[in-house]
């Protein structure tokens, strides 16, 4: 086995520079394909563990989004970055929005109050609608 293990690395050695960089080639390619698709899963697990260390902060802020014709709408906002684009009722099937702004301020400030508690996923339920009086 020593043996052919030695002649194998011994015809390496005399063969042309391009063929000595190609089994190298090859092991660098396979080691960056490795850690790449190694990585495909961790964004997720950071924007969680991100948006619950930040929600203490309670660094979160509202804007109202839409129109009378097709409903309103609101965005949540972690600093400067968009975290939460909302343009319908959630916890509704289909996508109606709110019919008032004011219903949409509503919601927005009761998600905020949730990701301030570091309530996640900060869901709104039909009873909670019902409960701060947005018209469904």
């Amino acid at each position: 086995m020593k043996r052919k293990s030695l002649l194998f690395l011994r015809a390496i050695l005399r063969a042309p520079f391009q063929v000595k960089l190609l089994p190298l080639l090859l092991i660098v390619f396979s080691g960056s394909a490795i850690l790449y698709g190694q990585n495909k899963d961790s964004p997720k697990q950071v924007k969680v563990t991100h948006a619950a260390a930040t929600a203490k902060n309670n660094n979160f802020r509202y804007t109202i989004t839409g129109n009378e014709q097709n409903g309103y709408g609101y965005d949540v906002f972690e600093g400067t970055k968009l975290f939460i684009r909302q343009p319908n009722i959630p916890g509704l099937p289909g996508n109606k929005g709110f019919v008032t702004k004011n219903d949409a301020e509503k919601t927005a400030k009761l998600v905020i109050k949730k990701l301030s508690n570091n309530i996640m996923p900060p869901t709104v339920s039909r009873h909670e609608l019902e409960n701060i009086k947005i018209k469904l």
